[in-house]
C-alpha cells in the first residue's frame, strides 16, 4: 500500500488522481450558490435544504461527510441537467 494515497480534498478532482494547476475542479459549494442564485459565503452544508443531503446529517464524521456530499453531487446534477441542453 506505500503506493496507494488518498486525497480528501472539498472539491471533487475530475481530471486525475493528483491536485494540480492542470486538475479540473468541481465545487460543490460554488454549484449549489449558482443554482440557488445564493452568494457563496451564505452556502454551508447548514443552508441548503436538507434534502439535498440526502437527510444525512453534517457531523464531520468522513463517512457522513462524504455520504451528505455524494448525494448534494446527484442533486445538482440533476438540478443542472437542464440547464446543459
Amino acid at each position: 500500500m506505500p503506493d496507494e494515497w488518498i486525497y480528501v480534498v472539498t472539491d471533487i478532482e475530475t481530471d486525475g488522481p493528483w491536485p494540480g494547476a492542470h486538475s479540473m475542479r468541481l465545487c460543490l459549494r460554488g454549484c449549489a450558490a449558482a443554482l440557488t442564485g445564493r452568494p457563496v459565503a451564505e452556502v454551508t452544508p447548514q443552508t441548503l435544504p436538507a434534502r439535498w443531503s440526502g437527510e444525512i446529517a453534517h457531523t464531520h464524521r468522513s463517512i457522513d461527510d462524504a455520504r451528505g456530499y455524494a448525494h448534494l453531487l446527484g442533486v445538482l446534477f440533476r438540478a443542472a441537467a437542464p440547464l446543459s441542453s
